[in-house]
């Protein structure tokens, strides 16, 4: 299945992506991952941005209100640089110039 940060990018790319589209996608991607669940307050109110993630401390609830637009931001020249220009392989490849 793909993960969080895929489906995140996907919905920025799909025109009028939307937090709630994501939510949806999250939530069908993990149906049957005990880990990643709708928080109670969704559960009772669907239109509620909220998942939980069972770390290892803990579950941890997020609202996914503003994830969409926020990865929109654009990184700047210079930022890029550094960390394509990483010795480590994982930043190269995620950041290529």
């Amino acid at each position: 299945p793909l993960g969080l940060l895929s489906l995140l990018q996907e919905e920025c790319l799909v025109p009028n992506g939307n937090d709630q589209s994501l939510l949806e996608k999250l939530l069908a991607a993990n149906a049957n991952n005990s880990i990643f669940t709708r928080s109670r307050q969704s559960a009772r109110h669907t239109t509620v941005s909220h998942f939980s993630i069972a770390h290892y401390a803990g579950n941890v609830a997020y609202n996914i209100n503003g994830w969409v637009e926020k990865n929109k931001d654009v990184i700047e020249r210079n930022g890029l640089e550094v960390l394509a220009s990483s010795t480590k392989p994982l930043l190269q490849i995620l950041f290529p110039l």
